[in-house]
């Protein structure tokens, strides 16, 4: 499910342009909130376009990568959060005093958990809004809406069909696809269950309709 959320999700804004630099730095972020970065040790060129590749599925999370020291290595840090699924993933996040997640791990998956888990602390009702798009249930749990805008959407979103696509699409992507989509979604539940949706900020604080989600 979070493979059409996500897609949806991208429509919202504009997106920033996508570079890579020969580092291997990944800078993946939302354009009002500045970029999340992705530190691999060690990244081979040919590893870093591959990610590249597969996380443009993701499009609504992919910034500019860049080659700036001061992002790269923060001197400032705010907190320090271990993220991690027992066996599968390990992630650092460290946040500098600005806010902006900077993300270590070994591999890949493991940093695109900790990004998942970094957009849950930051964006955790913007995606939880959009699977109520996507899926035609936003008149079923908030109601008809000003105007019935809630029952309008359902209607436009069913006919276009994205989570029937985004299902048919799914057993097509690669291997790699699957395993990067369902660590990010693993780093997003991973949040959503060590938080509680009692303790989350923002307007899902509580609510009913705010639930895990799967990267089919």
């Amino acid at each position: 499910m979070a493979h059409e959320a996500i897609t949806a999700l991208g429509q919202l804004r504009p997106l920033w342009p996508l570079r890579c630099s020969d580092g291997g730095e990944i800078h993946v972020g939302f354009p009002e909130r500045g970029s999340v970065v992705l530190e691999f040790r060690p990244v081979r060129a040919t590893a870093a376009v591959g990610l590249l590749a597969s996380i443009s599925l993701c499009s609504s999370l992919l910034t500019s990568c860049t080659t700036d020291e001061s992002t790269a290595n923060p001197e400032a840090v705010e907190s320090t959060v271990q993220a991690a699924k027992a066996g599968e993933y390990l992630a650092t996040i460290r946040r500098t005093t600005d806010g902006v997640p900077h993300i270590l791990a070994a591999d890949f998956e493991s940093a695109i958990f900790g990004q998942g888990w970094a957009s849950g602390e930051d964006h955790f009702c913007t995606l939880a809004d959009q699977m109520l798009k996507v899926t035609s249930t936003r008149a079923k749990f908030l109601g008809p809406g000003k105007d019935n805008a809630n029952i309008d959407s359902d209607f436009a979103w069913k006919s276009i069909g994205i989570e029937a696509i985004a299902r048919a699409d799914w057993p097509k992507e690669s291997d790699r696809a699957h395993r990067f989509l369902t660590a990010f979604t693993d780093g997003w539940n991973g949040y959503l269950n060590k938080t509680g949706v009692e303790n989350l900020t923002g307007f899902c604080k509580g609510a009913p309709w705010v639930r895990p989600i799967s990267a089919e």
